[in-house]
């Protein structure tokens, strides 16, 4: 007859509790998933600062956790490796589809800024003063959706246009090594196809509105086709999409009223130091 140790009666006890919380978690979820998807709707944001953040927050509400602002070290901007940029689109050497997408200028801007720039329609231009670090991105998003106005700080405005070119000339050289990684990679759907295809004709980032080409202002998104059942051949294709594109400085300025707001805080505070004066 074996003998029954102390540990097992905690093994035991340990996996009754880890039973519990599985059934109340499924419960949970069945409950509130709906609730929670509607609130958040992560799954149709399609700009990436907004859609990682709503996710990261969906997850969050999901596992019950709240969000603490990691501790973030202070460091200037330094551009990433090109190699290293285009990586972030692609999973296991195959492309990532929801990255190169329909927005895909907006994913290329924001993993090459990292969400550290920001501007206003007078070209005002601020950066963002903590390093990222390890934190993964949609960590990262919230971080700089809950970020205290003292983490920005302005760029210089005989710095600021060069600056936009600079983080202009990296995009195109994102974009451009991107299109040739395509180009050595199998392609073996209609959806990944017709991204190549779609980012062929991308018309290359420009710094500024008045920059704008008509590529961009009558760029269109062409579908892929879709299989019907059994061997019924393909669907009629879908009439192109016109989506007209943004200079970096415009797809900074929407980035700029995501971000928490600067001008409302710094009048706060100004009135408080003239009460203080005052007083």
């Amino acid at each position: 007859m074996t003998q029954t140790m102390l540990t097992d009666h905690f093994d035991q006890d340990e996996e009754k509790t880890a039973v519990k919380v599985q059934v109340e978690r499924e419960g949970f979820a069945e409950h509130f998933l709906d609730e929670l998807e509607e609130k958040y709707n992560w799954h149709q944001d399609v700009i990436p600062w907004s859609h990682l953040h709503k996710y990261h927050m969906f997850r969050l509400a999901l596992d019950e956790k709240r969000f603490f602002s990691p501790t973030l070290i202070s460091a200037p901007f330094e551009f990433r490796d090109v190699t290293e940029i285009v990586d972030d689109f692609f999973y296991k050497k195959k492309p990532n589809g929801k990255f190169l997408g329909q927005y895909v200028e907006y994913w290329i801007l924001y993993f090459v800024t990292e969400g550290r720039y920001r501007s206003n329609h007078n070209k005002v231009t601020k950066v963002f003063t903590k390093k990222r670090g390890d934190l993964n991105w949609m960590t990262w998003s919230t971080v700089l959706k809950n970020a205290p106005a003292s983490d920005w700080e302005n760029v210089h405005p005989d710095q600021a246009y060069n600056r936009i070119i600079e983080i202009t000339d990296v995009c195109n050289a994102v974009l451009a090594v991107i299109r040739r990684r395509l180009r050595r990679t199998t392609l073996n759907t209609d959806y990944r196809k017709s991204i190549y295809t779609n980012l062929q004709n991308l018309p290359e980032f420009c710094p500024f509105q008045q920059n704008r080409t008509p590529g961009h202002r009558q760029f269109r998104w062409y579908f892929e086709q879709r299989k019907k059942g059994g061997n019924g051949g393909l669907h009629k294709r879908y009439k192109a999409e016109k989506m007209p594109k943004h200079s970096v400085h415009g797809m900074l300025r929407e980035y700029n009223e995501w971000v928490p707001k600067i001008r409302k805080r710094q009048k706060k505070q100004k009135e408080n130091k003239k009460e203080n004066i005052k007083s």
